[in-house]
């Protein structure tokens, strides 16, 4: 998803096989950032988001907790950003592993 909306987009052989990595990166022609304000999320505990502060495992590993703690950061973007009138659209995408 980051690859079709975001600002840089990776190089690929596509459709044929492409190499591993490391990627070239170029500018996306494509990109929404111009229209709209994309806010790309990580579950805690996968990509690049940790856990801080005073939080353990057990607040966020699991379907409810990983609920919570998405429906929390939102609450607190629109707020803090002031974007509570702004149209809203969910998508997501998961690779189905996470780090252990």
């Amino acid at each position: 998803m980051i690859g079709s909306f975001g600002p840089k987009r990776a190089h690929t052989a596509s459709p044929d096989i492409t190499l591993p990595a490391p990627y070239t990166l170029a500018d996306n022609p494509d990109s929404l950032l111009a229209s709209t304000d994309l806010v790309f999320i990580d579950a805690v505990g996968a990509g690049l988001s940790r856990i801080v502060g005073h939080g353990t495992g057990k607040d966020f590993y699991g379907a409810d907790q990983d609920l919570s703690a998405f429906a929390q950061f939102i609450d607190r973007y629109l707020t803090v950003n002031q974007r509570w009138n702004s149209p809203k659209y969910l998508l997501g995408e998961s690779y189905g592993t996470r780090a252990r």
